[in-house]
């Protein structure tokens, strides 16, 4: 909600100023009206956030330095090109813009659940392995030397004011990018326990039904997804059993340089 709404709100239960105010205790409907307010226009929600973060930004030269954040949209709008282009049941209609926020050498991407987070994160490495691979913008690859780019996902509780995010989740994300050194994929336990409750562990992804992540979604329509394969798709050694339960599964399709049929390069 914008910030004059609120205050034409808050001006329902509360005065701006008052001559003078000698009493620190409220009494009880005072602290409900107060307590309302807050509950009913600042909701929190759980959500997924993707933090992504340039590796020791501070030890590039200066002349490299400020072409960094630049290379960084770059690489985010190509991920971005790519889930669109083949990623539409679990991106559909979900406005990346409005639910980026930067912070000059990286950011923080706001997903409804982990799995968003965590296949956006696989994209964005494809983008990424091609611009270091000079697949993208070479001669610009060379002069900058091999990005790298870490990453981390939270699950937490996150709540909006004026148009912006904040909450736990951006914080924990925050704090977790900043004190590790060693260049690692991190996440929270709210992560893990998302995965571990939902799809009985992060490493059962490949073996998800259809089915499962329409439930899991809510979903009515079909999935349209390179993590979906058909049963066709696989040799007969690799399928262990003729199950109608696996005859759609999610497998990773991000590696290598990204390029596949069907998908633009930009």
């Amino acid at each position: 909600m914008e910030k004059n709404k609120l205050i034409d709100l808050l001006n329902n239960i509360d005065v701006e100023f008052v001559e003078y105010w000698n009493d620190n205790k409220m009494d009880k409907s005072e602290k409900k009206e107060a307590k309302i307010f807050s509950k009913k226009n600042f909701t929190t929600k759980k959500k997924a956030v993707l933090g992504l973060d340039i590796y020791k930004y501070s030890s590039y030269k200066t002349k490299k330095q400020n072409l960094i954040p630049f290379v960084f949209d770059i690489i985010k709008d190509n991920a971005i090109s790519y889930v669109n282009q083949v990623e539409k049941t679990f991106f559909s209609n979900f406005d990346f813009q409005s639910n980026f926020i930067s912070t000059g050498d990286g950011g923080f991407i706001i997903f409804d659940t982990p799995l968003h987070a965590i296949i956006f994160n696989l994209y964005f490495y494809s983008a990424l392995h091609l611009f270091n691979t000079g697949h993208s913008y070479p001669k610009l690859s060379r002069y900058l030397g091999e990005l790298i780019i870490r990453s981390a996902i939270t699950f937490d509780k996150i709540y909006t004011y004026d148009n912006k995010y904040y909450g736990k989740a951006i914080i924990t994300n925050a704090r977790i990018l900043n004190k590790d050194k060693l260049n690692r994929f991190l996440v929270d336990n709210n992560f893990y326990n998302y995965f571990t409750r939902n799809f009985n562990g992060i490493e059962s992804l490949q073996l998800l039904t259809k089915d499962k992540v329409k439930k899991l979604l809510q979903m009515d329509e079909n999935i349209d997804s390179w993590f979906i394969y058909k049963e066709k798709s696989f040799s007969p050694e690799i399928l262990l059993y003729n199950n109608k339960r696996y005859y759609y599964i999610i497998k990773s399709r991000c590696g290598g340089t990204g390029r596949r049929p069907g998908l633009k390069i930009p």
